[in-house]
């Protein structure tokens, strides 16, 4: 995750301002890190996750929390789903 778009992410959690969410979210984000930092080259252009973030923003913007929460829901799957099947397919892991 490029550095901009790791400092919006964690803002968002900053301001959710709960210590256990902080916890759960910084274990979490270690294994992606690793996952991404792996599979850096294999992934294809993030045209759609640049959209999904553009999206996100405006509905955090208008205040429109379901909006948003379907949108990072729907980004966070997505880009999961997308990772799995790299290492998958490079035989990285096996799930």
């Amino acid at each position: 995750m490029n550095d901009y778009l790791f400092i919006r992410h964690n803002e968002l959690i900053r301001l959710a301002d709960n210590s256990r969410i902080k916890s759960i979210v910084n274990v979490f984000n270690d294994q992606v890190r690793r996952a991404r930092a792996l599979t850096l080259y294999l992934r294809p252009s993030p045209t759609k996750s640049n959209e999904d973030h553009r999206l996100l923003l405006d509905a955090i913007k208008a205040g429109d929390a379901l909006t948003a929460k379907t949108i990072h829901t729907e980004h966070r799957v997505r880009a999961g789903a997308m990772l799995i099947s790299i290492l998958e397919k490079h035989k990285l892991i096996m799930v």
